[in-house]
């Protein structure tokens, strides 16, 4: 049972600086792995033949390795910022009851949170004064039951909080501690092994494909990503994830087209502004395709679409392609800021960049024969409202 005093002698605001400490020295540590990386693509890009295939593909395995232990640094750092909040909350709740409210009231908690009343004095003057004097204590009786309540809901709360942050935590540092010795992680299970073996697929369906990645540890993740390096264009992956593996396909084609890759070359002028795009604030690459067209396809979000309020999706007309990206970008960032002022909390706008609509009537009449719904005669075309 969690007593008051064990509360007492708790600092869980201790918690949140050592959280914000961790983050620091994460970044640290992140920054330089980034430095690291930028290097061997400096290098790799006069590097030609096997061995520089074989520098590379190393060169990515350290950066997924390094990629471990930043994020399971980062999750312990959030739950340690997170549980430390919760707790110096009830805390803090808890104290002012038992040294604020309790003493004015003229109540006594013990350590177990009981709370007792004063015993008032017998009344024998008159009837009258006795009734009156055992309501009075009555009353003081459910002032003090009130009370023991409050606080025996508080402790209860720090208890099971405490006990949930040291499992979470404990659970992370495991994690943390496997990385350290083997920084390509433990063994991915049957389960995983199984996909990458071509013995079985991910689930197509999003949400189930989303409750299968979050039973994912990053080191099956990435396991997953170096299987199907456009793992992050699949809908059901949280968008911060689609973001951090599109960026590393991104990387990937980047330095390929840089160095000639015959795949990627034409590309180059695209796929570069594309990474100047999302390395503005606040930017997502949810979807990442230079291989099933003639120029490359790109989705970016403008805010996080998971944890948004309200989601818009900008398609901007025929001529758009990657290489125009910043101007499209911009007019998302207006129809954010729009929404924003229209009363919209936490918006986001999805920009897809370089689709290939029909610019014959043709290609038209040919996308219509997929589309059953969509009306077959000019002018019956009209926007509906969902």
């Amino acid at each position: 049972m969690t007593t008051i005093s064990h509360v007492r002698q708790c600092n869980p605001q201790s918690m949140v600086t050592f959280a914000a400490d961790l983050a620091a020295q994460n970044d640290t540590f992140t920054k330089r792995v980034e430095q690291a990386n930028h290097d061997v693509d400096t290098t790799l890009n006069s590097w030609q033949g096997e061995a520089a295939a074989a520098a590379s593909a190393r060169g990515l395995s350290q950066e997924l390795a390094g990629n471990h232990l930043s994020e399971t640094v980062v999750t312990v750092a959030d739950l340690f910022n997170g549980y430390g909040s919760e707790l110096d909350g009830y805390r803090t709740a808890l104290l002012t009851i038992v040294d604020g409210e309790l003493p004015f009231a003229g109540l006594r908690v013990d350590d177990e949170g009981n709370v007792t009343a004063p015993t008032l004095p017998s009344a024998s003057s008159s009837a009258a004064n006795s009734i009156a004097a055992g309501l009075v204590q009555q009353a003081l009786h459910g002032h003090a039951a009130g009370f023991q309540a409050r606080i025996k809901t508080l402790l209860a709360q720090f208890g099971d909080t405490e006990n949930k942050a040291a499992q979470a935590i404990t659970t992370e540092l495991q994690l943390l501690d496997i990385y350290e010795k083997t920084p390509d992680g433990p063994p991915v299970r049957s389960q995983v092994q199984d996909i990458l073996d071509g013995k079985a697929q991910l689930p197509t369906d999003p949400r189930q494909l989303h409750d299968f990645w979050q039973t994912l540890t990053p080191a099956e993740k990435d396991a997953l990503w170096r299987h199907d390096q456009y793992l992050g264009n699949r809908d059901g992956l949280p968008a911060v994830d689609r973001d951090h593996y599109n960026r590393l396909k991104l990387q990937d084609e980047l330095a390929r087209a840089q160095a000639g890759d015959p795949t990627v070359k034409d590309k180059l002028g695209d796929l570069h502004t594309v990474s100047q795009s999302v390395a503005m604030p606040d930017r997502y690459l949810l979807l990442l395709d230079s291989q099933s067209g003639a120029i490359p396809h790109a989705a970016i979000a403008t805010g996080n679409p998971d944890t948004a309020s309200n989601v818009a999706t900008y398609v901007p007309g025929t001529t758009s392609r990657p290489s125009s990206i910043d101007r499209e970008m911009d007019r998302s960032e207006r129809m954010r800021e729009q929404a924003q002022r229209s009363g919209a909390k936490d918006p986001s706008v999805v920009a897809w960049i370089g689709y290939e609509c029909a610019t014959r009537r043709w290609q038209f009449r040919m996308g219509v024969r997929d589309l059953p719904s969509v009306p077959r005669r000019s002018g019956e075309l009209k926007l509906e409202a969902a």
